[in-house]
């Protein structure tokens, strides 16, 4: 009896540890480290402020074109068998319930659902669409595959959390990556500043922790900040490049040689690859039945 409560005794000490650790490390903050000289490149901020929200209805008749698109309307790409976080270079098990399917039979619940995160969320998003300089249509596109149910308390098995399943190291290299570039602009700035809930320092550091993911104002602004670095990589008119190294990394179609690639040749590469989560992931977001054609053709969300 002696020898069985201390094996108890021993599970239930070891169980407080593990759990003590997985709380402290989803609360430990960690340090973006911006100066408070920082100033940003004065030509690619300015290039940066030159984005047109207004004028992206223009740019996404590429959009309406890529859903009608041969490689994104048929069943070739396998269905998702693991997740698909933000920025992650390998395919992750995801904890979550079953990926978002987008295909026409349930493009009405798809429709549904994603009203309900623009209802739930449009003050975030625009916000950070207006901080930012991103299109709301890539936020919500991004959104609406990544966590379509809105759980902003998400945490997948690889551990990306909230509403844009992010990766609490991903977080923290956007925003410092942005700021190494120089291309975190003065609005950005001024944002994170402003807003106690990232504790900026006297010193000019930016503090986040895991848990602060959980906020979904927060994890929109983290994640709009690498889209923002990809939208400057890439351009408006390539939303698949986007998308892809959304998913896969942002150094991905570098490290594949495949930034050449227009969508259709891009599905057709990934989805015979070790990375056809990435086909998928475009064809979810920019195909047939998809995030955006769901969003820019019946709500409207058109910048």
């Amino acid at each position: 009896m002696l020898k069985s409560n201390k094996i108890w005794i021993g599970i239930v000490g070891l169980i407080i540890i593990i759990g003590g650790y997985v709380i402290y490390s989803i609360r430990r903050k960690k340090s973006i480290q911006i100066g408070n000289d920082y100033q940003p490149d004065p030509a690619k901020e300015a290039e940066i402020r030159k984005r047109n929200l207004a004028t992206y209805q223009q740019k996404s008749s590429s959009i309406a074109s890529f859903s009608t698109l041969s490689s994104l309307t048929g069943n070739s790409v396998p269905a998702f068998q693991a997740g698909y976080f933000p920025m992650t270079l390998k395919q992750e098990t995801s904890s979550l319930s079953s990926p978002a399917a987008f295909s026409s039979s349930v493009r009405v619940q798809n429709r549904d659902k994603i009203k309900k995160l623009i209802q739930n969320f449009d003050a975030e998003v625009s916000k950070a669409s207006e901080v930012h300089k991103v299109p709301r249509i890539f936020i919500y596109g991004a959104m609406a595959v990544e966590n379509i149910n809105g759980r902003v308390n998400a945490v997948s098995s690889a551990r990306a959390y909230g509403i844009m399943q992010v990766k609490h190291t991903t977080a923290i290299d956007s925003v410092q990556a942005a700021a190494n570039l120089k291309i975190l602009t003065t609005e950005q700035i001024d944002y994170f500043k402003s807003n106690k809930k990232y504790s900026f320092s006297g010193k000019g550091s930016i503090n986040i922790a895991a848990n602060d993911l959980f906020n979904p104002e927060i994890c929109i602004n983290v994640a709009c900040v690498e889209l923002s670095i990809l939208i400057d990589m890439f351009g408006l008119d390539d939303p698949h490049k986007i998308m892809i190294s959304y998913n896969q990394g942002r150094g991905r179609l570098a490290n594949d040689g495949k930034t050449r690639l227009d969508i259709e040749q891009m599905i057709e590469y990934y989805k015979y690859s070790s990375k056809k989560e990435g086909a998928n992931y475009l064809m979810r977001t920019l195909g047939k039945d998809g995030s955006f054609d769901i969003l820019f053709n019946d709500l409207k969300v058109q910048n």
